[in-house]
């Protein structure tokens, strides 16, 4: 205050010159007060790169359990701040703690000593499906138990299954694999590949990282040329296809999707006067 300056009754000024993250006075009381405390300290260690004092941490493992009595809003807000840190490998302390088990029923299932680079893209979803890339099959189950929005899950989801598919080989296959995701989450989820390759060790991993980054180089090019990688950029609609003799109904999505998956093929055949011939020649076969 303006008479007596600073006043610091719990040491606070000398933790900050040590980064120490403390509980104020009693930690087991304070944490018996509020169990989402115990969350939020690891996720100030992450954002201040600063120590837990080891009586706060004991403390945290005394009462993790407690961690269940807090609403799951709560504890995703944390998680995903920890997360979105300069050091998001912090999120490991959740399970260190034995808070893990109190997130979420199969959040435990979750390896949390898993690599995450700080070169991440900082977006929420995009930082979730890194850290469940080795269980993508419970991703969406956790999300939605941690009440996380729609597009957060879906997007996470996505990124986390795209860890274990295989990479494009060629042209339609970067243009398929950008016609289902789209180029917003393709693109993230390359640059996070690149970002946990490029801080792994060893000869396979740079020759990886090529690989990568060759890709990455192949969609700007995509991207930058209008490529026609959806229904809506092909040159041809459905009210062509009824005016060309095609009833109402099912059959013209299904020639739509043909004829995307052509062009998908062939970037050259989006004109209209392309897929209208190969609409006769479909028609032929048929």
């Amino acid at each position: 205050n303006d008479r007596t300056g600073v006043v610091d009754d719990f040491g606070g000024l000398s933790d900050l010159r040590q980064h120490f993250i403390r509980a104020v006075g009693d930690p087991v009381q304070r944490f018996t007060e509020d169990a989402l405390r115990m969350l939020r300290a690891l996720r100030f260690s992450a954002q201040l790169d600063f120590s837990i004092d080891p009586a706060t941490y004991d403390a945290v493992h005394l009462l993790a359990s407690n961690l269940q009595h807090v609403s799951k809003e709560r504890i995703a807000v944390e998680l995903t701040k920890l997360l979105l840190s300069d050091h998001p490998m912090t999120i490991s302390l959740v399970g260190d703690s034995g808070l893990s088990p109190y997130i979420t029923e199969d959040f435990s299932k979750v390896p949390l000593d898993i690599l995450l680079p700080d070169t991440l893209p900082k977006e929420k979803a995009v930082r979730w499906g890194a850290l469940l890339r080795e269980t993508p099959e419970l991703s969406r189950k956790i999300l939605r138990e941690l009440k996380m929005d729609n597009d957060t899950i879906d997007t996470a989801e996505i990124i986390a299954r795209l860890f274990h598919e295989p990479l494009p080989a060629n042209g339609y296959e970067l243009r398929k694999i950008l016609s289902q995701v789209g180029y917003t989450i393709y693109e993230n989820f390359l640059a996070s590949r690149i970002a946990i390759t490029d801080a792994s060790d060893g000869i396979t991993s740079q020759d990886f990282l090529h690989t990568l980054c060759e890709i990455q180089s192949s969609v700007a090019e995509v991207k930058a040329s209008n490529e026609c990688i959806s229904l809506k950029d092909l040159a041809v609609s459905g009210k062509d296809l009824m005016e060309a003799g095609i009833p109402k109904g099912p059959k013209i999505g299904q020639i739509l999707h043909t004829m995307l998956d052509e062009v998908l093929k062939n970037p050259s055949y989006n004109n209209k006067e392309t897929l209208m011939m190969f609409l006769s020649d479909l028609q032929m076969e048929n």
